[in-house]
């Protein structure tokens, strides 16, 4: 899906890669071009995350990406439309990296969110660092987007525009295909407990290939999550679920989180205790 190559920035723990960083600026407009991770390895050398997948190919690892900011796609494939269902659209944002600093465990970008005219949007400094773990190793992500324009922009998802259960948009991981998966949210287990509840954590369990990845906010109590296991793969954040947010112009929205990677599966105890630290 991209034209021409694009050169990873790998990010390592103990020597070992385990987190390759793209630009994304080679994808074609209709995935929504923006900075992704792939592939996030475990320790022991497992690719935990997917991108381009056959049957989602906008999903991109590890990635922030909004469906509707205003009224442009910067999640990438078809928009969802009430009333309509799911419509291909010329309104694909872009995210373009216009500074970027990295380091062996580290990467700080400075980046642009465009719409399909080129107008900024939204101007974000994304910092990505990786540290060892006694459980494998952790991913913190943290994110400050301002709203650049003179007018309150509106974010929103497929569910607050009208399609209940999709509350999709923000931090989110797209995993490996495993031959088993279970998805815990603290006390709520399975898909349908878990899509759409606020709890302290989240944890991914995947079988053949084995591996583990749990999450949780940074400066906030609780998280509100968005999983699919049954249809694809995936575990994030929502941020415009059940309900649209406006970001007033200058206004400031924080996306932090912790993950927790390892070639191991986690106990929903040693999760909770990581998450408390």
């Amino acid at each position: 899906m991209t034209s021409v190559p694009d050169r990873p920035r790998e990010l390592r723990v103990n020597g070992r890669a385990v987190v390759s960083a793209l630009s994304g600026a080679a994808l074609s407009a209709d995935l929504s071009p923006r900075p992704y991770l792939h592939p996030v390895r475990t320790l022991g050398g497992v690719t935990v995350t997917d991108a381009m997948p056959h049957d989602h190919p906008w999903h991109l690892g590890v990635s922030v990406g909004i469906p509707d900011v205003d009224g442009v796609n910067f999640w990438g494939g078809p928009t969802f439309v009430e009333g309509r269902g799911y419509l291909a659209s010329n309104d694909h944002g872009r995210i373009d990296i216009v500074d970027e600093n990295v380091a062996d465990t580290s990467l700080q970008l400075t980046t642009n969110w465009r719409a399909v005219d080129d107008e900024l949007l939204i101007s974000e400094v994304r910092t990505v660092s990786v540290k060892s773990h006694v459980l494998g190793w952790e991913l913190m992500w943290s994110t400050a987007l301002t709203n650049a324009t003179a007018r309150p922009l509106r974010l929103a998802s497929p569910e607050s525009n009208g399609r209940p259960g999709a509350g999709y948009g923000g931090f989110f991981w797209r995993f490996a295909r495993s031959g088993e998966s279970t998805v815990v949210a603290d006390r709520h287990t399975g898909e349908d407990a878990v899509n759409g509840a606020s709890a302290p954590w989240a944890l991914w369990c995947a079988e053949r290939p084995r591996f583990s990845v749990a999450i949780t906010p940074v400066g906030a109590a609780a998280a509100q999550w968005f999983v699919r296991s049954r249809e694809y793969p995936g575990l994030g954040v929502q941020i415009a679920a059940p309900h649209s947010r406006l970001l007033d112009p200058g206004e400031v929205l924080r996306i932090a989180h912790r993950s927790l990677i390892s070639d191991e599966l986690i106990g929903c105890a040693d999760v909770g205790t990581w998450a408390a630290q």
